[in-house]
């Protein structure tokens, strides 16, 4: 039986100052970068969700865009409905805290960044001035597509009419940038070279997926529910399957010593992505799923 989906949905609209009419190359690469900021917003919020954009009216009074931001996701994803039906505003939060943290910052690195209470950060800029962000928003400090992707925007804008600026309004709050604060936002953020990494090792039983007979390509297992690729360090092992000592069939699995690697964000929470994993040590030979067969007669 299909899984059934939550659904969630939530408005938000991009003004810009100036003429209500609009260039419709400008327009179309509004929407198309509007719509890319959005979905990435989402999978930090959380990766397992599904969003589709829609854009559901161009309305006057300058010219304002109005998008629709549609959610899904499984049910056991979200701690309640109640948070799933919130889901998607929350996800426009997240859009308008990129635009005022690239805001605050104009094109530097935070002096400080620390968490706050909601599921927050308290951001500072480098003149001791803090702004409290959804957390999630702090992906345009670390992902250089989205600090491109809002430095497109504004350049749009900035297109569309060099002397206004625009409005992101969401069901939680207006965000209002003037020229200036375009000039800021239109700043890259420095390329970080600092990296911090997170590296540990434990226990795991893991079955297999798919293995490597020939090479020395990365094995696939099942660990905590998702399939990873893993290279197997275990030399001896390794040889005693090489030379036949080992069958490996299907739902076999290992228990082992797992390496697991990570690259670390500025709030030190794991980069989705950066996770690699090594098996240090095979403790044992083959742990055997036992099927029986019912064969009973009629």
């Amino acid at each position: 039986m299909q899984e059934e989906l939550i659904k969630s949905q939530a408005h938000y609209s991009f003004c810009l100052d100036g003429d209500n009419e609009m260039d419709a190359v400008l327009l179309s690469k509004t929407i198309s970068d509007m719509a890319e900021l959005t979905k990435i917003a989402a999978s930090e919020e959380n990766p397992e969700a599904y969003l589709k954009m829609n854009v559901t009216a161009f309305r006057n009074g300058s010219f304002i865009i109005d998008f629709s931001a549609i959610c899904e996701m499984r049910e056991t994803l979200v701690i309640s409905a109640t948070a799933a039906v919130a889901f998607a505003a929350g996800i426009t939060t997240v859009v308008r805290g990129i635009f005022a943290a690239k805001k605050h910052l104009a094109g530097k690195k935070p002096k400080s960044i620390s968490d706050a209470p909601d599921g927050k950060i308290e951001v500072e800029n480098e003149d001791g001035v803090k702004i409290t962000i959804p957390k999630a928003s702090h992906v345009v400090i670390t992902n250089i597509k989205v600090d491109q992707l809002t430095m497109n925007i504004s350049e749009y804008a900035k297109e569309h009419n060099p002397s206004g600026g625009f409005t992101i309004s969401t069901p939680t709050g207006d965000l209002s940038c003037s020229p200036e604060d375009i000039k800021n936002i239109s700043k890259p953020f420095p390329i970080i070279d600092e990296e911090t990494n997170q590296r540990y090792r434990k226990n795991a039983i893991l079955p297999i997926k798919k293995v490597d007979f020939i090479g020395s390509s990365a094995w696939q297992f099942i660990y905590e529910d998702h399939i990873i690729s893993a290279s197997i360090a275990d030399d001896d092992w390794l040889n005693a399957v090489d030379n036949g000592y080992i069958q490996i069939q299907a739902r076999d699995s290992i228990n082992v010593t797992l390496e697991i690697f990570n690259s670390l964000d500025l709030l030190g929470n794991v980069i989705i992505g950066s996770e690699k994993y090594t098996v240090i040590k095979v403790h044992g030979g083959i742990i055997r799923e036992h099927i029986q067969i019912d064969i009973s007669e009629e």
